[in-house]
C-alpha cells in the first residue's frame, strides 16, 4: 500500500542479479528474524490473531520489510508469504531507488474481519496506524524518532493459498482511504531489536533477486508469461 511518506513504488527497470558460476544459482539467505519490541509494551492481542489468514499477513509484513531493509529478496520469509511476480517487482523497484530510508519494524495494523474467504482465496481487511507527515519509514531526518501516528485507515490484504502456504497476492489495485477510517489509538506498533542499519544508495549490497519458480510451483506457468 501507500501511505502518507511511505514508498511502495514499482518501478519497471533492471536489477543487478547475483548469480553462481556456469548457470548455477545460490541458494536462499537464511536470515533470522530480529526481535520485535513493542511500544507501551502493547502486542497484538486481537481474537483473529490465531486465524491463519491473519498470521500469514503479519509473516508477509515482516519478510517484506526484512527484504526491503536488506536488499535481499531471496529470504524464506519473503518468498514463503509473497506470489513471485510481487516478490520480483519490489526488487526491481529497489535496486532503483534513489533515497536513503528503512523500516522500522513491520506495517503497524489490527485486523478488522475476514472479508471474503473459500479454499483458495482471502481477504482481510485491516486498520492501518499512519501519519500526515511522518510515515513508517526512517530516512536520514526521521532515524530512530517514535512513530506518532494521528490517523487509522482501513486497508485490505488479498490472499491466495499456492505450494501450500497462504501467500499476500495483489490481486486488487486498492485506493488509500477508499474503505474509510477507523480507531488507531491501541494499534500496536513494533520496532526491530537491533534497529536496521541505515545506509545511503551507493553503499548497499547488490540486490539479491528472488530466486527462479520450480517447474512444481503453482505460479510456474503464470511466471513464465
Amino acid at each position: 500500500m501507500v501511505r502518507s511518506g511511505a514508498r511502495r513504488g514499482i518501478a519497471p527497470l533492471g536489477v543487478v542479479v547475483v548469480l553462481g558460476l556456469a548457470g548455477c544459482v545460490a541458494g536462499p539467505t537464511e536470515m533470522p528474524t530480529p526481535e520485535i519490541v513493542w511500544d507501551r509494551g502493547v502486542a497484538p492481542s486481537s481474537p483473529l490473531e490465531d486465524d491463519p489468514i491473519v498470521q500469514a499477513a503479519r509473516e508477509s509484513d515482516i519478510g517484506l520489510v526484512l527484504a526491503e531493509n536488506s536488499g535481499d529478496f531471496t529470504i524464506r520469509q519473503l518468498n514463503d508469504r509473497w506470489n513471485h511476480r510481487h516478490i520480483v517487482d519490489l526488487a526491481r523497484s529497489y535496486a532503483t531507488e534513489t533515497t536513503s530510508y528503512v523500516y522500522p519494524g513491520p506495517d503497524p495494523w489490527e485486523p478488522v474481519r475476514i472479508v471474503e474467504r473459500d479454499d483458495h482465496i482471502a481477504v482481510l481487511e485491516v486498520c492501518m496506524a499512519d501519519a500526515e507527515t511522518e510515515g513508517w519509514l526512517w530516512g536520514e531526518d526521521s532515524y530512530g524518532k517514535p512513530f506518532i501516528p494521528d490517523r487509522g485507515v482501513l486497508w485490505r490484504y488479498d490472499f491466495e493459498l499456492l505450494d501450500g502456504y497462504w501467500k499476500r497476492v495483489t490481486r486488487h489495485s486498492y485506493g488509500y482511504g477508499q474503505f474509510g477510517s477507523c480507531p488507531f489509538e491501541d494499534i500496536p506498533i513494533g520496532y526491530f531489536n537491533p534497529r536496521p542499519k541505515l545506509s545511503k544508495p551507493s553503499e548497499r549490497a547488490p540486490v539479491r533477486e528472488p530466486l527462479p519458480l520450480a517447474p512444481e510451483s503453482d505460479e510456474y506457468e503464470e511466471g513464465r508469461r
